[in-house]
């Protein structure tokens, strides 16, 4: 039993105290969802519709994104997604949601990425940058610590971390928002 609610006080705070560079929403939402996902993942593209629905319904709620990676090309669209994201959020929507929408290949990943009015020398640099590797590895260790493959979605009051639901794999509009009601 004492084992059991040192675990639970333990995937508390993996969960709470994670930083993620990809922050949408609203930065200081009353509610808190993490998304770790990949792009690779035929169940986190089926998800998109429906959490940038639950954030267009849900204008307290902070997501914070964390792309992991499985493979080469995993790698290169997550690594790519977090150091757009610090460049430039507006951007790093648009490509978030073309990743999601259709499966690119590594020419076409590149290819997206070309086309954006950002620094592309910027960009190249943070991606190989060590926040970019700590980023993924949160993501990773979540996942560990959750037991979860993705999506693994953990919706949270951000001024109250105890209460909290936890999603492995894809979960409905309703599952999502009857989540968010529950902990507030």
């Amino acid at each position: 039993m004492k084992n059991k609610l040192l675990m639970s006080l333990f995937l508390l705070l993996v969960a709470i105290n994670v930083k993620a560079s990809i922050i949408v929403g609203d930065p200081k939402g009353n509610v808190t969802l993490v998304e770790v996902m990949s792009y690779q993942c035929i169940h986190c593209h089926n998800m998109q519709l429906v959490l940038e629905t639950l954030q267009t319904e849900t204008p307290a709620l902070k997501i914070k994104i964390f792309p992991v990676a499985n493979d080469q090309l995993s790698l290169l669209q997550a690594t790519s997604s977090l150091a757009l994201a610090k460049q430039n959020i507006t951007w790093f929507k648009a490509y978030h949601r073309a990743l999601l929408e259709r499966a690119f290949t590594e020419t076409q990943t590149y290819e997206y990425l070309k086309t954006l009015p950002i620094d592309h020398k910027l960009l190249e640099d943070n991606m190989h940058a060590l926040w970019v590797r700590d980023d993924i590895m949160q993501g990773l260790n979540l996942l560990n610590v959750y037991q979860s493959g993705t999506p693994l979605l953990i919706i949270y009051a951000t001024d109250n971390p105890e209460k909290r639901r936890i999603f492995r794999g894809e979960a409905s509009l309703v599952q999502l928002k009857q989540a968010i009601m529950d902990v507030q």
